[in-house]
């Protein structure tokens, strides 16, 4: 779905980029924080 790597994405949670729920070893991220990333302009999504 997006072209950025697992470790990308922890490495955003870990620095705030990306807001995050932790529910035991997993992360919940809400989908609009997603598509607010994708509108910013710092991730594009695959067509």
């Amino acid at each position: 779905m997006l072209k950025i790597t697992t470790q990308t994405v922890y490495d955003w949670i870990a620095a705030g980029k990306l807001p995050a729920i932790k529910i035991g070893k997993s992360y919940r991220i809400e989908g609009g924080d997603i598509e607010a990333l994708i509108n910013r302009g710092r991730i594009s999504s695959k067509q």
